[in-house]
């Protein structure tokens, strides 16, 4: 599928993408793999824009009627952006667009003898 039809309509996120090949290519030699990647680092942005102005027009929280009773109910979309840009990290990270931070452990060391299985 040619990447042009992968963004039809929404010239941002297309130029988005192209910024972001630009910067790839000059780390590492473009693959389709690193192109499958960077689309989705592209959809990620667009999915973190509209959980943003999600969260900027509800808050963090909201006061929910259920007939009778008022309760408050935190807003899905704070720990779904949370993952998202998390995921969108990790992509970068993977086409080494940012380094990987050094205080952060290569594997899960919590002081067990099980990390190793």
């Amino acid at each position: 599928m040619p990447i042009a039809d992968m963004f039809p309509g929404d010239s941002s996120a297309q130029a988005y993408y192209d910024a972001l090949c630009v910067e790839c290519q000059k780390v590492q030699a473009p693959s389709l793999i690193s192109d499958m990647m960077i689309a989705d680092a592209v959809r990620l942005e667009r999915l973190k824009t509209m959980l943003d102005s999600d969260i900027q027009l509800r808050g963090a929280g909201y006061d929910k009627h259920n007939g009778r009773q008022t309760y408050y109910q935190d807003n899905k979309s704070v720990p779904l952006l949370l993952k998202t840009m998390e995921q969108q990290r990790k992509l970068f990270e993977r086409l080494g667009l940012v380094q990987r931070d050094p205080d952060r452990p290569k594997v899960n060391d919590d002081g067990s003898d099980f990390d190793d299985f």
